[in-house]
């Protein structure tokens, strides 16, 4: 169905007829999220329902935009559900097509971001966030933990060459200075002691095929692509490969 036409044919005959008696409201012909302004030309006076019918053609014409906000505010509104009648299938249609913008929409979810950037959460919320996680099994697993480790195995850390904010360096010192500091007492031993007590260890026990497997690694022969040196397996990284001389010169 070509919407622009059932878009431009709407605006046309509404002009033709001009201003409707009783109930009217103003629409924007070209939208002002598309650069549209208020001026007279731009606008024209609408019945209720023939405005709902503008907005959900524009939808139609960019569904990836706020247009399909705009539609779906009118149809969610108690203000404006009498005056537009929206039937459960028109609504589900745009329930389904804001949902789907939401979701892939890229620039909404950084509006988001920045909008709970900086506010902290109470307890009761991250505890609630917390078992519903646990109960969906949304935690990472293993392997998904072991992939995320491997993806960032190399890669420079974020704060390499920047200089850490001040508000951040009072904030370690402060905690530094709350728990001790780096010093090992033997109350924080004894504390930590107590804390792991009973916990099972996370890490599976080391078999004797496993440490031959290591030894087999460790002192297998490998070769630097760029000075074409040889050496073990252990050895070598540290003085070739990446860390070659050669990648210097």
């Amino acid at each position: 169905m070509n919407y622009e036409k059932l878009y431009e044919n709407l605006i046309a005959n509404r002009r033709k007829l001009g201003t409707p008696e009783g109930y009217t409201e103003k629409h924007h012909i070209i939208p002002r999220s598309f650069g549209g302004t208020d001026d007279s030309v731009n606008l024209i006076a609408l019945t209720a329902r023939e405005h709902f019918m503008a907005h959900r053609f524009l939808a139609r014409i960019h569904p990836d935009t706020g247009m399909v906000h705009a539609v779906f505010k009118m149809a969610c509104s108690n203000k404006t559900m009498g005056r537009y009648k929206v039937t459960n299938k028109v609504y589900e249609q745009l329930r389904m097509a804001h949902a789907h913008r939401v979701s892939t929409d890229e620039v909404s979810k950084q509006k988001k971001s920045l909008a709970g950037k900086g506010k902290k959460q109470s307890p009761e919320h991250i505890k609630a966030r917390t078992d519903s996680r646990k109960q969906s099994g949304e935690w990472h697993s293993e392997e998904t933990k072991l992939k995320m480790s491997l993806a960032n195995t190399g890669k420079e850390s974020y704060w390499k060459g920047k200089a850490i904010p001040e508000e951040m360096v009072e904030k370690r010192k402060k905690t530094m200075r709350e728990t001790g500091g780096w010093e090992w007492t033997e109350e924080r031993k004894q504390a930590a002691s107590q804390r792991l007590l009973g916990k099972p260890s996370k890490k599976p026990p080391v078999t004797e095929e496993y440490k031959q497997h290591l030894r087999e690694e460790k002192s297998k022969k490998v070769t630097c692509p760029h000075c074409g040196k040889q050496g073990t397996a252990l050895i070598m990284p540290r003085w070739h490969f990446n860390n070659c001389k050669v990648l210097t010169q």
